[in-house]
């Protein structure tokens, strides 16, 4: 229940121009594999649309928390990524066993810092 409502909540706060723009980096980082990120003029052709409307939607994107840009250097070309994918049915929360999932990983991850930091002593 809480979960529908949170689900419903958070739809209607992504724009379906930040859910199409965070579509076209997984489309074109899928089709990638020589570099990291997606350019502006590459999500341009994609969505074709002018830079300057898919470099609102990105920093929209952005600002949702959905995409981050790996080179925000002035004069760098961006490089977009997802940071936090949209959830194909919606869904907010995350299930049980997503969770259990991302619990182990950071166990892994920490036993094997742990096992780092004895070697080196």
């Amino acid at each position: 229940m809480v979960s529908d409502l949170l689900t419903r909540e958070t739809e209607d706060n992504v724009p379906n121009a930040v859910r199409e723009t965070v579509a076209a980096v997984k489309e074109i980082m899928l089709k990638k594999k020589d570099s990291p990120g997606v350019s502006i003029k590459e999500l341009a052709d994609k969505l074709k649309l002018n830079k300057s409307s898919v470099s609102r939607r990105v920093n929209r994107g952005a600002e949702e928390g959905f995409l981050k840009n790996l080179d925000d250097k002035t004069g760098v070309a961006d490089k977009w990524v997802i940071i936090e994918p949209l959830r194909k049915d919606g869904a907010v929360l995350p299930t049980v066993s997503e969770i259990k999932n991302k619990v182990k990983e950071m166990e892994d991850e920490q036993l094997r810092l742990i096992g780092k930091k004895g070697a080196g002593r």
